[in-house]
C-alpha cells in the first residue's frame, strides 16, 4: 500500500483525477493549475514539486503559479 507522501502515490492520484474529470484536453496551464492545487491540498512543499519526480520545473515557476493561483505551500505563502 502506498503511504501519502510517496511520490508515486500523488503523482498517480493526480493523473487519475485529471483522466477522470476529462482534464486531459486542459491547456499546459490548466494541467498546470490540477496538479498544483492538489499538491497544495496535500501539503507537498514547493521545493519538492521542483524536483525532477514531481513537476521538474524551478522553484521559482511554481512559486508564480502559486501566486497566480493563491495557493499555500508549507514552505511558500503568496
Amino acid at each position: 500500500m502506498d503511504e501519502p507522501d510517496n511520490p508515486q502515490s500523488d503523482i498517480r492520484d493526480v493523473l487519475q483525477y485529471i483522466q477522470q474529470t476529462g482534464s486531459v484536453g486542459l491547456t499546459h496551464r490548466g494541467r498546470m493549475e490540477v496538479c498544483m492545487r492538489h499538491f497544495a491540498n496535500r501539503q507537498v512543499p514547493i521545493s519538492t514539486l521542483a524536483t525532477s519526480r514531481y513537476l521538474n520545473r524551478s522553484a521559482s515557476t511554481l512559486k508564480a503559479y502559486a501566486r497566480d493561483l493563491e495557493l499555500k505551500f508549507p514552505d511558500y505563502v503568496p
